[in-house]
């Protein structure tokens, strides 16, 4: 996370885009986890 962190904060935006940018690529890799993507979580 800290690497999207990087990207997103030095530029000059609302903290509301910043927000919600970063809870885009959160729920990105919640789908890619949960979803049939990446078959690690069936491991589990």
């Amino acid at each position: 996370m800290r690497r999207a962190a990087r990207w997103v904060l030095p530029a000059e935006r609302a903290a509301p885009a910043v927000k919600q940018h970063l809870a885009c690529i959160r729920m990105l890799f919640d789908w890619l986890v949960t979803g049939p993507v990446i078959p690690l979580a069936y491991v589990r």
